[in-house]
């Protein structure tokens, strides 16, 4: 695995660790559940996946197209989920 593969894959997943608060202070400020908590937690994964794909290519040169757009939405989307899980049994 080269540095840049690393990188592409360990940005993503600290913001989505990193972005499980901002959610969960939305989802209370806001007074959102069920449906409507997981449209907000994919909403605030894709803006945190283009801050995972500006810093990903600051660093590797990651090249923005969709295909990267998705992937990083998905990696920073479970990051957060699996945070959430771990700490909210």
């Amino acid at each position: 695995m080269s540095y840049e593969q690393i990188i592409e894959f360990i940005v993503p997943i600290v913001l989505g660790v990193l972005g499980m608060p901002l959610i969960q202070w939305i989802k209370q400020k806001l007074g959102i559940e069920d449906r409507w908590a997981l449209l907000l937690a994919l909403g605030v994964s894709f803006a945190l996946a283009v801050g995972a794909l500006a810093l990903a290519g600051a660093f590797s040169g990651l090249v923005w197209s969709a295909d990267a757009f998705f992937k990083m939405s998905g990696l920073v989307f479970s990051a957060a989920q699996l945070a959430y899980r771990l700490l909210n049994p």
